[in-house]
């Protein structure tokens, strides 16, 4: 079955409730959030801007 961008758009919508980068996001931030509760992993900053040749 093919289904143009468009179309694929429109049903996870309509599974999902929320556009797909949108679940995305929410889906890593959900999983950042319980790597910081569950391990002793720290965050770390790095910029891209911080890397100039």
């Amino acid at each position: 079955m093919h289904l143009s961008p468009s179309q694929f758009g429109r049903i996870f919508v309509d599974v999902y409730g929320t556009k797909k980068m949108t679940y995305l996001a929410t889906l890593r931030a959900e999983h950042l959030a319980r790597l910081l509760r569950e391990t002793s992993l720290a965050v770390v900053m790095d910029s891209p801007a911080d890397k100039r040749v």
